[in-house]
């Protein structure tokens, strides 16, 4: 018991001793971005400092690491530096998806593919199809979604990239999951685990073990669903990924919950928050938050779900996280409600609504017509030109009938004509000339 309580203190001071260099780290990043700034050295280094910044804020302070991507953006303005102009539209867009705001989401991560086009850059481009993908997915738009998968993955094998293929893999999986095709899932999923296994990389491995334990936890295959979860956990804690580990307990935590093992279920959840405390990874906390609530309602710990979806809306205040925040306000209003408190669960549903009405009329139709317009504009000069060709054929088409109908018509009238000729023969030559007459007469009309 002694050793038990030595390994876990060891632990403890372990994990504490991680969190400390890792914040001596960032300060470090700090005073040197303070030291280029005050001497006015606004060049590619200090971009490089304030993207690393950014993407270190990303999960733990979203607000803060705006403000950097910001500065950055505007030094990567002064400098014509396109590519990183592209990386940090690409940070926006991610950011803006988060927060739900998907029309400023969809708009960022246009510029960032327009910048990769213009540039020539085809793996940025891969990346930034995937990209935008990802909003279309995100609002169950699977068709246009898998289009961007699709033409990324095309481009992904044209350059021969073994990293940015497996990704588009696994999306246009994600597509073919959520439209039920799960055979084609598997297939898109198993294709990007080779691709995985092939770089010998655990953390991505393991990301492909969680998407296909994914796919049988949907079929209700749940003893497969824990055997793959159970092969992705181990290779992350091989590797010690802990928002990765807090991945996969979420994921076993819902495939308990879906066979009724409640507690079994709330022991992962648990663990899977614990792991985004200590990454302070504030977006995927609060997802978690929500998830547990959701499967406390229905074991009818209606009081549990309240205060964690309470800390959820919390979350979601502080750090903008309004596409979640609209979730966690329609299951604070069951609670309320299963609780017996009315007025605050119709409270909870009259904000519920409002957001969602606000989240629905924004934007994202006239920016998608602008995204069709700059990217697709080859595509529909392409069919402008094929409809022009397809009308041009039926144009032929008709002429060909009439040409037809006019040679069968002189067929016709040829062979009438002969017919007669031959019975005029037999006439007199006077009553033969006036026959001949009217038949010349007769068949100059029908040629007309």
């Amino acid at each position: 018991m002694r050793i038990v309580k030595k390994l876990l203190t060891l632990g403890f001071v372990a994990i504490i001793s991680l969190a400390a260099m890792a914040s001596e780290a960032i300060d470090l990043l700090e005073q040197k971005l303070d030291s280029r700034l005050k001497n006015e050295l606004r060049d590619t280094t200090t971009i490089d400092l304030l993207k690393e910044l950014s993407h270190h804020y990303f999960s733990t302070q979203p607000l803060k690491g705006i403000e950097y991507a910001q500065l950055a953006m505007t030094i990567a303005k002064e400098n014509n530096d396109a590519e990183k102009k592209g990386d940090i539209f690409n940070y926006f867009g991610n950011f803006y998806r988060d927060q739900g705001l998907i029309d400023l989401a969809l708009e960022a991560h246009l510029n960032s593919l327009e910048i990769s086009e213009q540039i020539g850059d085809t793996l940025r481009l891969v990346f930034a199809l995937n990209d935008l993908g990802n909003i279309y997915y995100d609002q169950k738009n699977w068709e246009t979604a898998l289009k961007h998968y699709t033409r990324a993955a095309d481009l992904a094998k044209n350059i021969g990239s073994t990293d940015a293929l497996p990704v588009s893999y696994n999306n246009i999986g994600l597509v073919m999951h959520s439209m039920g095709d799960y055979e084609m899932a598997f297939a898109y999923f198993a294709k990007a685990l080779k691709y995985r296994e092939m770089q010998n990389k655990p953390e991505l491995i393991g990301h492909s073990f969680n998407y296909i334990g994914m796919v049988y936890r949907t079929q209700g295959n749940y003893r497969l669903a824990t055997e793959y979860f159970g092969k992705a956990l181990k290779n992350f804690k091989e590797i010690n990924s802990e928002m990765r580990i807090g991945d996969t307990y979420l994921n076993i935590g819902i495939n308990y919950a879906m066979q009724e093992d409640y507690e079994i279920a709330i022991e992962c959840f648990s663990k899977a928050q614990g792991y985004y405390e200590n990454i302070e990874h504030k977006i995927e906390l609060t997802n978690c938050f929500k998830v547990r609530a959701k499967y406390e309602l229905e074991m009818g710990k209606a009081g549990d779900a309240q205060k964690n979806l309470v800390s959820a809306l919390e979350l979601c205040d502080k750090h903008g996280f309004r596409g979640l925040k609209k979730q966690v306000l329609y299951l604070l209003s069951k609670a309320e409600e299963e609780l017996g408190n009315y007025k605050s669960a119709l409270g909870y549903y009259q904000a519920y609504t409002e957001l969602k009405d606000s989240l629905s009329s924004t934007e994202v139709a006239n920016k998608t017509a602008r995204m069709e317009a700059a990217y697709s504009f080859r595509q529909k000069e392409k069919e402008h030109v094929l409809a022009q060709k397809e009308s041009e054929v039926r144009e032929e088409k008709l002429i060909a009938q009439r040409l037809r109908l006019k040679f069968l018509i002189t067929v016709l009238s040829g062979a009438l004509v002969v017919a007669l000729l031959i019975a005029a023969l037999r006439l007199k030559p006077k009553r033969r000339k006036k026959i001949i007459s009217d038949l010349k007469t007769k068949v100059a009309s029908l040629l007309h």
